[in-house]
């Protein structure tokens, strides 16, 4: 902005000292070429500040973007504070949001792992539970899938053909 400011006061400058000059002008030609040369200043003054005002302007979107970015950044570590992680057995781990019972709107759930390190909230969605007792969870933010809890004992061999059957009929 100053930059343009100084060129603007430079090119009025000379604008000045050229219109001081034209009262004594008497040729009509010289007369004509000094107006012109006037102008051509005024014009560039013109630009300058433009210029200028264009600056300062870009410059005000960037400030109105940094300050959306801060928010953000003060908003998350504001949403961060409501979770916890957590170890679900079987060396798997997500977020738990700490529900607060006085407010009834936030029900309890879990929270990607890799999308919290990232700054973005995303709730697993519960799929199904295994014969080995374990949930099944997926983030549909990054794709990533979590089975929940140790594994219990082993299906028999009767579950074991009921879970084939199962899983072939979803596919």
């Amino acid at each position: 902005m100053v930059v343009g400011i100084g060129e603007a006061y430079g090119a009025l400058k000379v604008a000045f000292d050229i219109a001081k000059g034209i009262k004594d002008i008497s040729d009509k030609v010289a007369l004509n070429n000094a107006v012109i040369e006037l102008q051509g200043k005024i014009l560039e003054a013109q630009a300058a500040t433009l210029s200028s005002a264009d600056r300062e302007r870009e410059l005000e979107e960037k400030m109105t973007d940094l300050k959306r970015q801060l928010f953000v950044y003060e908003d998350w570590d504001e949403i961060a504070a409501n979770y916890v992680i957590m170890d679900y057995g079987g060396n798997t781990y997500a977020y738990e949001f700490v529900v607060d019972p006085s407010e009834p709107s936030n029900a309890p759930h879990r929270a990607c792992p890799n999308c919290f390190g990232q700054r973005k909230k995303s709730i697993l969605q519960f799929t199904l539970r295994d014969p080995y007792q374990r949930d099944h969870y997926k983030c549909h933010a990054c794709g990533d899938t979590f089975l929940f809890g140790a594994s219990q004992n082993p299906p028999s061999v009767h579950t074991r053909a009921v879970l084939m059957t199962f899983i072939i009929c979803m596919v």
